[in-house]
């Protein structure tokens, strides 16, 4: 549920940060790559936890 969040919640505050910063590109590049990366490592962690869960029943 959390990921649907975020990725629902990912366009508006896009669209806030360029409003709130104009002369920063930075900022916008890094809300969107951000993502890109954070997603998939949560994937990740959250299918090894429960691999770590199921070994020890």
């Amino acid at each position: 549920m959390s990921l649907t969040i975020i990725a629902r919640n990912s366009p508006v505050s896009l669209a806030i940060a360029i409003i709130a910063f104009p002369d920063q590109p930075l900022t916008a590049l890094a809300l969107v790559i951000g993502p890109l990366i954070e997603l998939p490592l949560l994937e990740i962690v959250s299918q090894l936890l429960l691999m770590f869960r199921k070994d020890e029943n």
